[in-house]
């Protein structure tokens, strides 16, 4: 099944009816132009002695066109109960997130198969290590309180609408991906300008947004090349209302709280995208020595890009360009 087929499966016990589609309104299809870039990322968490105390490795694919979709997966097939995640946008400023359980697995339906087992093996000890165990939400065991609960055989997936034009800020990385492959979207609180917070804090249906400093490569489609990031910023509520950003922990405000590099680029054609990138996330108060201290990392390294047409029926992503493999070389220092 692909993403539109799943999405509406979840949703079909709302009564909800769904177009579906990648750059394309109505029956009209537009001759649009994009890019897609697979590849994995890897996220470490820290203790206050440096020490990695949690790892993960994902895969991702992320489609860039009039609209964008991301698809990502755990190396280690159904990892917590967790098959993959599809997050997509449509024209008319809605977000789609859909988490997808074990029961929906399809081995055959990865594009990742290839990239998973060369994984497994050149990051082992990354994909391997020992972590705590992940817990579903109750609507996916089906443990929730008989008033509430459901048949957890149906339980296959959790599909979410979010107006406006931000992914959620959760486990799907979703919100990461877009940020590094997508132009930047940013907010003027007069002569401030904040950048989309792209990293999980408990809140993933707020659009964080914190005062930052940035760079862009100059060709296009002119993607962020780095960025740093303060504690203060704005929220935008799941109700529509704005509200500030405060941390008691947080003794000086215009502080560093994040970094995203950009350490190697590939072109593709006349574009310019990244091939290899960190988010480096630093916590609120210094460590005994007064140094900054590292909370967690984020590293996305892609693995091939190849260009997408939108030339074709509706609701269809036709593919362009072979891929143009990167490998497995490009990890950042």
């Amino acid at each position: 099944m692909n993403a539109e087929t799943d999405m509406k499966s979840a949703v079909a016990g709302l009564g909800v009816g769904v177009l579906f589609a990648f750059g394309i309104t109505g029956d009209r299809v537009h001759a649009a132009e994009g890019y897609e870039v697979m590849g994995h990322l890897s996220y470490t968490a820290f203790d206050a002695s440096a020490n990695p105390t949690r790892k993960r490795v994902i895969m991702f694919d992320v489609k860039v066109g009039k609209t964008w979709r991301i698809r990502t997966e755990p190396v280690i097939e159904c990892l917590g109960g967790i098959a993959y995640h599809e997050t997509f946008s449509e024209t008319n400023n809605c977000i789609w997130a859909l988490t997808a359980f074990e029961a929906a697995f399809k081995p055959s339906d990865s594009p990742f198969n290839k990239l998973r087992s060369a994984l497994k093996k050149s990051k082992k000890d990354d994909v391997y290590f020992t972590n705590a165990t992940l817990k579903l939400p109750d609507e996916a065991t089906g443990s929730a309180s008989k008033a509430t609960s459901v048949d957890s055989a149906k339980n296959v997936a959790i599909a979410t609408i979010l107006s406006g034009k931000y992914p959620p800020m959760d486990s799907s990385y979703a919100a990461f991906l877009w940020f590094a492959f997508t132009p930047p979207s940013m907010q003027t609180d007069g002569t401030n300008q904040m950048l989309l917070q792209i990293w999980d804090d408990g809140n993933p249906r707020n659009s964080r947004f914190r005062r930052a400093k940035w760079t862009q490569f100059a060709e296009p489609p002119k993607l962020l090349s780095g960025a740093v990031y303060n504690w203060v910023g704005l929220q935008w509520l799941p109700d529509g209302t704005v509200a500030g950003m405060r941390s008691k922990d947080v003794l000086q405000p215009l502080e560093i709280a994040a970094r995203y590099e950009v350490f190697g680029t590939t072109n593709l054609g006349n574009l310019v995208l990244p091939s290899s990138v960190k988010l480096t996330r630093y916590a609120s108060k210094q460590s005994e020595d007064g140094k900054r201290r590292v909370l967690t990392t984020d590293v996305a390294v892609v693995t091939s890009v190849k260009r997408l047409f939108l030339n074709c029926r509706p609701s269809t992503l036709c593919r362009g360009s072979e891929p143009r493999w990167i490998g497995f070389s490009n990890e950042p220092p």
